[in-house]
């Protein structure tokens, strides 16, 4: 589809970059990152949040496929005015906000039909923050994150080297644990332009499951083997994970306060 739109891949900066930690950004990939992602999803009338937005490429996807309206975000003013020349060429139904997400969401009274989270979350400081933010917009979410618990072992600075089986690894990538990166957390954007280093944290898939489980939200299997069966190099279970959560149930009382106060608990008398 990108042939027909050729500026989303060439000026976009990822295109040269490593796909070591990451991956490379070209017309091939995005073809079946996109596939992955909205082929059982009819986007024909539906209006599309698009958070960490880069030069808008998925905004060109969605539009092509009939969505009423695209809203991209992101912090940085040439990537913004990258999007904003791109989709002029060929949409009108858009809108892209240059602004943090913390300030785009004091400010947005819009809800969504579908909320893109794409390798943003790990820029927050409390991920289960983020995560209330975007239920309060949308009961579909497509969140797109990296596994953090090898990561952390390759890139923290230990006294002696620590190595863990990778079935352990991928054990614990199953557990709701937040991991800090403190010296090395970073987006990276390109590995000779330009990355934004930063202090982050970033929650296992095993967290983000569970806490869009409290939510409300079920994860739906089979968006993730789409992912994973189209972008193998990608999305498998060591480097990053992609998946679509549905609101489909009521959410759970989480934490003592708001537990008691739904009658959510069990009390027991206490023993002497």
């Amino acid at each position: 589809m990108f042939s027909k739109y050729p500026e989303f891949i060439d000026t976009d900066p990822r295109t040269g970059r490593s796909s070591t930690r990451s991956y490379n950004i070209n017309q091939e990939f995005l073809e079946r990152r996109y596939t992955a992602f909205f082929e059982n999803i009819n986007l024909e009338g539906k209006t599309i949040l698009d958070l960490g937005s880069c030069v808008s490429s998925l905004g060109a996807w969605v539009l092509d496929k009939g969505a009423k309206h695209y809203h991209g975000v992101e912090y940085d003013e040439t990537l913004c005015n990258l999007a904003k020349a791109n989709l002029s060429k060929y949409f009108k139904d858009w809108t892209i906000s240059q602004e943090y997400f913390e300030d785009f969401f004091l400010n947005n009274t819009e809800e969504f039909d579908i909320i893109i989270a794409s390798g943003v979350i790990y820029g927050y400081d409390d991920p289960s923050l983020f995560i209330d933010e975007i239920t309060k917009l949308s009961d579909t979410i497509i969140l797109e994150s990296r596994h953090p618990v090898g990561r952390w072992l390759m890139e923290s600075e230990f006294e002696t080297e620590v190595y863990l089986p990778k079935t352990y690894i991928e054990m614990m990538e199953k557990l709701p644990l937040v991991v800090y990166y403190p010296k090395n957390a970073f987006m990276l954007y390109s590995d000779t332009k330009t990355s934004a280093k930063f202090n982050g944290s970033c929650p296992t898939k095993g967290f983000v499951d569970y806490y869009f489980d409290i939510k409300g939200y079920s994860n739906q299997q089979e968006f993730q083997q789409s992912c994973e069966e189209k972008c193998p190099e990608v999305y498998n279970n060591t480097k990053r994970y992609a998946c679509l959560y549905i609101k489909q149930h009521e959410p759970k009382s989480f934490g003592f306060k708001t537990s008691i106060e739904n009658n959510d608990f069990t009390e027991q008398e206490f023993i002497k």
